[in-house]
């Protein structure tokens, strides 16, 4: 702009000095002044593309900052009310590892994206990251939570992620999943052009926070701060500089995993204690599944008379809580909570109170605050860091930094169980080319688990026991979650309320609740972790617990991957074979 005003003043002049022309035939020659497209950026008037870690600014416990957590007097709203999808997020501690994003930019009239810029390699740029206050890296452990501590790499294009223009934006497709718990920043390079083939400029507000020059308020040092790491990082690569970048965000991924390692960090555990250890009971054995499920005598259903069909029952932590109505509302409050406060909710409390010592406000300091609750004892046995204070973070969120889930109730659950039929089993090998089994396998029959699909039951499952039986299979099964004998019954009148396969698919799937539905399939994969430690302490000496594998149909192949990546991650030599 001044370049421009010199300019005018120079032509201004020459005019002046005989050259016929004015200032009218001037203006009418200036090309007009077109205003330049910027990223869309101002956190101050909340204005900005998420995934960003910006969110997390100032958190109370570890969790996304979600507008509307916090009523008029800053106190958390109630658990039911994180039912709103949008709130939902605030029970997070990070991102989605695989949903596309988008990083929306803001045009003048008349000028749009260059669309061919927007899906270039080198125009959105993506770098692993370690961020402060991590619970991994000792060294970036101390840095400030929200900045940008060390580079760990730079993910590929084409090969972990596209990007494509969509609307006044940049969508961003991964094509490989963000790894959950780690921190990557996003980069919008001069590389992103207009349609008149201009390089997109950054926000004002961007603009001013990315330079060095100082700032007034606490919010603005904080966001320079911020930036300022985001970019001193990725500029550490070597190849990128700062004047390249228009744009740079983090995000961090949620942490899928740490609450399905602690649950079976606490299933290894009750080996200390036999009284506490998940065991298979046998209660039943009297039928074949052809009798139990009344085929009738012809030779399609034959192979199943030589299957035996048995009862048993385990009992396992529910983590879910019990709804106290019959509507479908009720069950929005049911998903998982802590057993412990959060420790980002307990320094803040430290925090605040030695605010108000250093202010001299000793008097308003709250005492009672630090009163410890029933699972205080064990909050510390399990993490010297975890503390159970009721007054301190109600809502008990489950995080990377808040893992151990608060087991509600306890719950016997009816065991389905097959074995092959020794003395029948044979005939039908012989059809099939196989050698005569003379006995029993050594060690017992191997197992296989069996988890049924969404609105049926563990009794779907029998069909496969058949030519599971004629291979020499033993199986398990057990329901999911508000399924088949595991309805729940909350007026007691003798019928389910909650019930995915009597009833509506909504009360495991609960779309009314996005943290419930989220927290059925968790209770589904922690089940299937109980049961196959309980496999080894089943009253029955025929089935071999260290030989057992996996079949899941449907909603039972959905949440196989966390049942399965938990069972068998290591964890100790002793006890690696039990979860195998």
């Amino acid at each position: 702009m001044k370049k421009m005003l010199l300019s005018l003043s120079v032509t201004a002049a020459l005019a002046g000095c005989g050259g016929g022309e004015t200032l009218t035939d001037v203006k009418n020659d200036t090309a007009a002044v077109i205003p330049t497209a910027t990223v869309t950026f101002d956190p101050a008037a909340g204005i900005l593309s998420v995934p960003n870690d910006l969110l997390m600014s100032g958190t109370q416990d570890g969790t996304l900052n979600i507008p509307g957590e916090l009523d008029d007097n800053n106190v958390s709203i109630s658990r039911a009310a994180y039912a709103n999808p949008q709130l939902a997020l605030g029970a997070l501690d990070g991102w989605s590892s695989q949903v596309p994003y988008k990083i929306d930019l803001t045009f003048p009239p008349n000028v749009s994206l260059d669309e061919a810029s927007a899906g270039t390699p080198g125009t959105v740029r993506i770098f692993e990251v370690v961020m402060g206050a991590s619970l991994t890296d000792a060294e970036c452990s101390v840095v400030a939570a929200g900045t940008a501590c060390k580079l760990v790499g730079e993910l590929t294009f084409g090969v972990d992620f596209v990007t494509q223009a969509s609307g006044d934006g940049v969508a961003i497709i991964p094509l490989k999943p963000f790894t959950a718990g780690s921190s990557y920043i996003n980069v919008l390079t001069t590389a992103l052009k207009d349609s008149l083939g201009r390089s997109i400029e950054p926000s004002s507000t961007y603009a001013s926070v990315s330079e060095e020059a100082p700032l007034i308020t606490e919010a603005q040092l904080g966001l320079q701060g911020a930036v300022n790491s985001y970019e001193n990082v990725v500029v550490s690569s070597g190849d990128i500089s700062k004047d390249d970048i228009i744009f740079s965000s983090a995000m961090t991924i949620q942490s899928a995993g740490p609450v399905l390692g602690t649950i079976k960090q606490l299933l290894a555990g009750s080996l200390r204690n036999p009284a506490t250890i998940p065991k298979i009971t046998i209660t039943e054995s009297e039928e074949t599944v052809k009798d139990f499920l009344g085929f009738p005598d012809i030779a399609t259903f034959a192979p199943f008379d030589a299957v035996e069909y048995i009862k048993g029952e385990i009992t396992l932590p529910m983590y879910l809580g019990k709804p106290t109505g019959t509507d479908i509302s009720a069950l929005n409050d049911t998903y998982w909570k802590a057993m412990c406060s959060s420790p980002v909710a307990v320094l803040n409390q430290l925090a605040a109170d030695q605010k108000l010592r250093d202010e001299g406000k000793e008097e308003d300091i709250d005492a009672t605050m630090f009163d410890e609750g029933p699972y205080e004892d064990v909050c510390q046995q399990i993490n010297t860091r975890l503390h159970d204070y009721p007054k301190i973070d109600i809502t008990r969120h489950l995080t990377k930094y808040n893992p151990v889930p608060l087991a509600q109730s306890n719950e016997t659950i009816p065991v389905q169980i097959t074995k092959p039929i020794l003395a029948d089993i044979n005939v039908y090998r012989s059809a099939y080319g196989l050698p005569e089994l003379e006995s029993i396998p050594e060690g017992g029959w191997p197992v296989v688990i069996m988890q049924h699909g969404i609105t049926t039951q563990k009794e779907s499952m029998l069909a496969l026991t058949a030519q599971l039986s004629i291979q020499g299979f033993a199986t398990v099964a057990i329901d999911h979650p508000r399924h088949g004998e595991r309805g729940i019954d909350v007026d007691g009148d003798g019928t389910d309320d909650f019930n995915a396969t009597t009833g509506s698919v909504l009360s495991y799937m609960n779309l009314s609740s996005l943290l419930v539905a989220r927290d059925s399939l968790r209770q589904s994969a922690a089940d299937l972790l109980g049961l196959r430690l309980g496999l080894n302490f089943i009253n029955d000496a025929t089935i071999n617990a260290q030989d057992v594998t996996y079949i899941g149909h449907s909603l039972g192949s959905i949440v196989a991957p966390a049942f399965i990546a938990q069972a068998n991650k290591p964890l100790a030599p002793t006890v690696d074979p039990l979860f195998n």
